[in-house]
C-alpha cells in the first residue's frame, strides 16, 4: 500500500490497534434480486487472481499497522464458502497467522455450500463460528427471493457444521418478503414468518440475525416494484413481524442484544460489537470498510481495478470525522445496541455531553415514550424498535446542527 490517502496515512500514526478484521469475498454463485452488496458470479480464473490480490492486500497491511491485538475475524461477501477448493482455505490460514489470539472467527456460507470435509477444514484452521444465509424456511418466499438453496438445505447445513464441531452458529432470516401483485395482501404472512422464527429455533443454533427487506436503489427487486410486478409488504404487517420476533426469541429465552440481532447467552458476535461500540477494524477485499484512527474508508467496489493493482489497492470515501459528527455516529450506533448510550463513558470519549448535543431528541423521545433511561443510560424504548431508523435519524440531525455550530465558531476564531 505505498500510497495510502494522506488522511488516513497520517491517521495511522497514531491509530490505537485495529481489533477486528473483515475481508470482503466479492463471489456467489448466483446473485439475489434484492442485493445491493458488491458481488460477482463467480469466475473461477479470476478468483484465483483475487486471491492472491487479497493476500497481497493483508500483507501490505501487516506491514503497516500492528495486528496482533486483532481479536476477531469475519470474511463476508458474496459467499465465502463458493471459491474453489483450497483458496478460501488460504485466505483463512493467512488471516489467522497474521491475527492475534482470537476470541472469534467467522465465516459466512450459504446453505448447500459447505460439505462435511470444508467444514472440516475450517474447523481444522481456526474458523469457530459459521453463519448461514438462510433467509427462508418457506419454499415460495426462496423462490421469490431468488435463493438458489432449498429448504431441507439450512437443516442440513447446520448439521454439517455440528458434525464437523462448530458450536456457535447464526441463521440470517428475512421478513416482509414482498407478494406477486396478484397476492397484495398473501393469507398468513404473518403466521408464515412465526412459523420461519420456530423453525430456526429448532434447529437450536446460537444467534439469529433477522433483517426486514429492504428494496436498495438498482436492484432488480427494487425494479420490480417500480413496474408493479410486485407489491411490498406494508409497514403494519412489517411492524407486527418485528413484534412477532421480539416476542417469540424472547419466549424461547434468545437476548436481545441489537435492533436486528439476538443470541443465546454470551454469543453476541463479538465482531459485529466492535462495529457498534465505534472501536478500530481493518478491511480489506473489493468494497470493505474499514475504521482506523478515526478515520474511515472503503476500498473501491471494483474487481478490475482491485487485481490491477495487487497489494495497494484504491481507496475511496476516506473520511474524517471530528467533534459533533464523530459523536453523532457514535450515538447512533450506540442506540442500536439494547445495552444502549453510556452517558458518562460517551462524554469521556468523544469529549460531548450527549445530554446536551443532543437535548432536543431526547426530551422529546423520552417525552412520547420512544426513548428509556435506565441508570445512566439511554436506549431505546420496546415500542420504538420497528421504527428504530426514524428515532436514530433525529440524533445524527442534532449532531449535523451541532457540527455546523462547530464550523461557523472555528470560522469566527479563523477571523479574529
Amino acid at each position: 500500500m505505498s500510497q495510502l490517502p494522506t488522511l488516513l496515512d497520517d491517521a495511522l500514526a497514531a491509530a490505537a490497534p485495529p481489533e477486528g478484521l473483515y475481508i470482503h469475498i466479492p463471489f456467489c454463485r448466483h446473485r439475489c434480486s434484492y442485493c445491493d452488496f458488491y458481488t460477482l458470479v463467480l469466475d473461477e480464473a479470476r478468483a484465483g487472481e483475487f486471491v492472491e490480490a487479497l493476500l497481497a492486500e493483508l500483507a501490505a497491511w501487516r506491514a503497516r499497522v500492528d495486528l496482533s491485538a486483532v481479536r476477531t475475524v469475519f470474511i463476508g461477501g458474496g459467499t465465502p464458502t463458493v471459491l474453489p477448493e483450497g483458496m478460501l482455505e488460504r485466505i483463512v490460514a493467512a488471516a489467522r497467522e497474521a491475527a492475534g489470539p482470537l476470541e472469534e472467527f467467522t465465516v459466512e456460507a450459504n446453505p448447500a455450500t459447505v460439505d462435511a470435509a470444508k467444514a472440516r477444514r475450517l474447523g481444522g484452521l481456526g474458523v469457530d463460528r459459521l453463519s448461514f444465509g438462510a433467509q427462508s424456511f418457506d419454499a415460495d418466499e426462496l423462490r421469490r427471493l431468488d435463493r438458489i438453496h432449498d429448504v431441507d438445505a439450512i437443516a442440513g447445513s447446520v448439521a454439517i457444521a455440528r458434525d464437523a464441531g462448530f458450536d456457535n452458529v447464526n441463521l440470517d432470516l428475512m421478513f416482509g418478503v414482498p407478494s406477486p401483485a396478484d397476492q397484495p395482501a398473501p393469507p398468513g404472512a404473518l403466521e408464515r414468518w412465526r412459523a420461519n422464527l420456530a423453525a430456526a429455533v429448532a434447529l437450536g443454533v446460537e444467534h439469529l440475525s433477522c433483517y426486514g427487506l429492504t428494496y436498495e436503489p438498482n436492484t432488480p427487486l427494487t425494479q420490480r416494484v417500480r413496474m408493479g410486478r410486485v407489491t411490498p409488504v406494508d409497514d403494519d404487517l412489517s411492524a407486527a413481524m418485528y413484534r412477532a420476533t421480539l416476542a417469540d426469541l424472547r419466549a424461547e429465552g434468545f437476548e436481545h442484544y441489537e435492533i436486528s440481532n439476538w443470541a443465546r447467552p454470551g454469543r453476541q458476535c463479538r465482531h459485529n460489537l466492535i462495529y457498534w461500540h465505534n472501536r478500530p477494524w481493518v478491511a480489506i477485499g473489493p468494497s470493505a470498510a474499514g475504521y482506523l484512527g478515526g478515520v474511515r474508508y472503503k476500498v473501491a467496489p471494483h474487481l478490475g481495478r482491485y487485481l490491477g493493482s495487487p497489494g495497494d489497492p484504491p481507496l475511496v470515501d476516506v473520511e474524517r470525522l471530528d467533534g459533533a459528527a464523530a459523536a453523532g455516529e457514535a450515538a447512533f450506533l450506540a442506540l442500536r445496541l439494547r445495552e444502549g448510550l453510556d452517558v458518562a463513558a460517551f462524554a469521556a470519549r468523544y469529549g460531548a455531553d450527549p445530554e446536551a448535543l443532543f437535548a432536543e431528541p431526547i426530551a422529546r423521545h423520552l417525552r412520547i415514550g420512544t426513548l428509556e433511561r435506565i441508570g445512566g443510560r439511554l436506549r431505546l424504548a420496546d415500542a420504538a424498535l420497528p421504527v428504530a431508523d426514524s428515532v436514530l435519524a433525529d440524533f445524527v440531525a442534532a449532531a449535523e446542527t451541532g457540527g455546523q455550530r462547530e464550523r461557523r465558531g472555528a470560522e469566527t476564531r479563523r477571523g479574529d
